[in-house]
């Protein structure tokens, strides 16, 4: 069986798991697993629970129920640099919120840093974890499974600035209770299947894309596509306007499965002169933070990169206390506990210069 093959089959068990009652086609996709028609210890493959259990043995399927009809769209590999860039542009110009499964070894992801990077800073695209060389993980030791996802993941931190864990996508989605626990133990606790696909890993004609995004997109879905050739990029406008027929908002990984970031835990701030050094705690993963105060009854905001900020410029005699969120791929925590007041001294008086005293030798 060759990659596409592969691929197209693990897609099919994953949706076929879905339903009551899978195609002909998806059966026999299943049957060809069961079977044992691939070679290597794959107890654990992308046939989901019934009902709507999303995850099973940390492995995540599909989206956990919401009062919010939402879908993940997931982008695989980046092989074309092409298509990197159409699926950048496509988030860019519609506002989207995507999720890159970055394959560090293909050089579209170095190349395009720069321009993906600050999307990522505001959480509409997030990186994920796809390995380094794209291996079956089966077929790995523990120490060799570690060493891909590490490899990707310095990558990933070189890079983007990120910190990709604990989201990782097992390549061919060939995944056992082995590679589950090797990735657990540094931290990729949350191996990431699909419950759509549109089959588009290598070479597959627009109308065989469509007919998929007809098939298998909806309400709590994670799509699987891949940024390996440019087809998908010729139905972006097609694909949009069915998302929003379907009242669907894309969200990424980040947004659906994980909680709110906290606050910074401790802020300190010091007064030197007529300035303030504020310092506060470091939480994982923030790309940025909000410094929020008052000022003459106006509230005011800061976005810093940093932990530390210092704030020059602030009124004379006033007292100051200063409150810090998180955002962490977009999502924003609550406020910071306030830290301690500071006063910014007045500036201290100067003597009136006073008249010279008289000179009595002069007359």
């Amino acid at each position: 069986m060759n990659r596409r093959q592969l691929l197209v089959a693990l897609g099919l068990g994953a949706v076929a798991a879905t339903t009551d009652t899978p195609t002909s086609a998806n059966a026999h996709a299943l049957v060809g697993l069961e079977q044992g028609n691939l070679s290597g210890d794959i107890s654990m493959l992308t046939r989901q629970p019934s009902g709507y259990v999303y995850v099973r043995d940390s492995i995540v399927y599909r989206l956990p129920r919401s009062r919010k009809r939402r879908m993940a769209w997931t982008v695989d590999d980046g092989t074309s640099v092409t298509m990197i860039n159409n699926y950048v542009n496509w988030v860019k110009q519609h506002n989207l919120r995507l999720t890159f499964f970055v394959y560090s070894d293909m050089h579209g992801w170095r190349t395009l840093a720069a321009k993906i990077r600050p999307l990522v800073a505001t959480g509409q695209i997030q990186i994920a974890n796809h390995t380094a060389r794209h291996p079956d993980l089966t077929k790995l030791s523990t120490h060799q499974i570690q060493k891909e996802l590490w490899d990707c993941h310095k990558f990933i931190v070189k890079h983007y600035g990120v910190d990709a864990r604990p989201y990782f996508r097992p390549p061919y989605g060939a995944v056992n209770h082995h590679v589950v626990k090797a990735a657990a133990a540094i931290g990729y606790t949350k191996p990431i299947m699909w419950s759509g696909t549109l089959a588009d890993a290598t070479r597959i004609s627009t109308t065989g894309i469509w007919n998929n995004v007809r098939q298998y997109m909806g309400n709590e879905v994670i799509m699987l596509a891949h940024a390996n050739n440019t087809q998908t990029a010729h139905l972006f406008a097609r694909i949009l306007r069915r998302i929003r027929s379907k009242r669907l908002a894309l969200v990424t990984l980040q947004d659906a499965l994980s909680p709110r970031p906290k606050p910074p835990s401790v802020l300190h701030a010091t007064v030197s002169g007529t300035s303030v050094s504020l310092t506060w705690s470091t939480v994982t993963n923030a790309q940025f933070y909000e410094v929020v105060y008052w000022e003459s009854g106006i509230r005011k905001t800061l976005t810093v990169a940093s932990r530390v900020h210092t704030f020059t410029g602030l009124i004379p005699g006033r007292q100051y206390q200063f409150r810090v969120a998180s955002s962490v791929f977009g999502v924003k925590s609550g406020l910071s506990a306030g830290s301690n007041f500071v006063k910014i001294a007045s500036p201290t008086p100067q003597p009136s210069p006073s008249a010279p005293e008289p000179n009595p030798s002069i007359t």
